[in-house]
């Protein structure tokens, strides 16, 4: 895909600000309730100190990351594989067709390494083709390719 049909030109340049927008919109969105379970802590345990909303800030926010890489690097991908696992059988379908792409593609690098030639079936629209390009040049007519195809 060619990058410069995404970030080229004055629409794409006005939906990336969009973009970036919504991005740090849901930042702050999410950073909300962090700070909102600070201060539910500290009115929960009825401090008065303002020292222990510090200390709460900086004993949650680094659990949190720990928590979020934790998330991230492992439940994340068993997420991802139950979701597989017991999807509905159109995108099990999806998947299993994938899979089975990959294997002849496999297959075939192998056998292309190996160097041994491979005889592909005839393709019909080609031969097609190739025979109205020839009745219209025996006639003298030009042929649009999109005509043909």
């Amino acid at each position: 895909m060619n990058e410069n049909n995404f970030s080229l030109g004055a629409k794409n340049r006005v939906v990336r600000q969009y973009f970036y927008l919504r991005q740090g919109l849901s930042i702050l969105n999410e950073f909300k309730y962090v700070i909102a379970g600070l201060f539910a802590l500290y009115y929960t345990f009825k401090l008065t100190n303002p020292l222990w909303l510090v200390i709460i800030a900086c004993v949650s926010i680094p659990l949190l990351a720990l928590v979020g890489y934790v998330y991230i690097t492992h439940a994340s991908k068993v997420l991802d594989w139950l979701s597989v696992e017991f999807s509905t059988y159109w995108s099990r379908y999806g998947f299993t067709l994938q899979e089975k792409q990959n294997s002849l593609l496999e297959r075939l690098n192998e056998h292309l390494v190996g160097g041994a030639e491979i005889i592909l079936p005839p393709d019909p629209i080609a031969e097609l083709r190739d025979k109205v390009i020839e009745q219209n040049e025996a006639v003298g007519a030009t042929t649009l390719l999109s005509d043909v195809m």
